[in-house]
């Protein structure tokens, strides 16, 4: 079996410009429809839990509206959880999985835990069937090599590198954010990435305060409910 040498758009070792982009798109089609597969089902469960528009993403021509489902009896006194069916569409087990929880087990945690969840929070992708975005990027994993750390590398924080391009989650993250400031919900990763997108934070500075925070009764209490819940 003949291999392709190299992805039929662009060439290889040099970055795409608009053209190559425009190309990429031109290629995109729609396989399964995020209104039918997840707007209808969060129809369905309006009369049991309530549902909130946190965002809308403009993707012109297109256009897809974002929202979560919470707990009905949401109570101050109780522990908050967030639960996402992940960021890339073609985590299709993880949108369904978090919608089949909402049918199946969220009214079990009742009187027990507050519950934020939002299925799908990537739709354009998610219908596409793919992890990239719309400029054709998907996530840009980073790590140090074997033996190197920031500190025998001279990191400190303040250095600044451009991408050309948006990374995946640029919009969704100020969503998620703007939806926990409104309810009163600690998100610390959410919150972190947030400040290093649109307040220009230092991304180890935002690393280091993510690590250094102490630590909470989030897991003793996770660990009560589970413990109270049905068999």
């Amino acid at each position: 079996m003949t291999m392709p040498v190299s992805y039929p758009i662009g060439t290889p070792g040099q970055p795409w410009g608009d053209a190559e982009k425009a190309a990429w798109l031109a290629r995109q089609r729609r396989q399964r429809s995020y209104a039918d597969d997840v707007l209808g089902v969060i129809d369905r469960l309006r009369a049991r839990f309530d549902v909130e528009q946190y965002g809308l993403l403009d993707y012109a021509p297109e256009t897809f509206p974002l929202f979560a489902i919470r707990s009905r009896d949401w109570r101050e006194d109780l522990p908050s959880m967030l639960v996402t069916g992940g960021v890339h569409g073609y985590e299709t087990s993880g949108v369904h999985g978090a919608l089949q929880f909402v049918e199946r087990h969220m009214a079990d945690y009742e009187g027990r835990a507050n519950l934020l969840v939002a299925p799908c929070i990537s739709p354009w992708a998610y219908e596409r069937i793919h992890r990239s975005n719309l400029v054709g990027m998907g996530i840009l994993p980073l790590q140090f090599a074997a033996g190197e750390t920031a500190e025998n590398l001279g990191l400190t924080g303040e250095e600044v590198y451009s991408i050309e391009g948006l990374a995946e989650g640029v919009k969704t993250a100020k969503s998620a954010f703007d939806l926990g400031q409104r309810l009163g919900i600690e998100l610390p990763i959410i919150t972190e990435t947030y400040r290093v997108l649109y307040e220009d934070k230092p991304a180890l500075e935002a690393v280091k305060d993510l690590m250094g925070r102490e630590l909470t009764a989030e897991f003793e209490s996770m660990r009560g409910i589970r413990a109270a819940s049905p068999a």
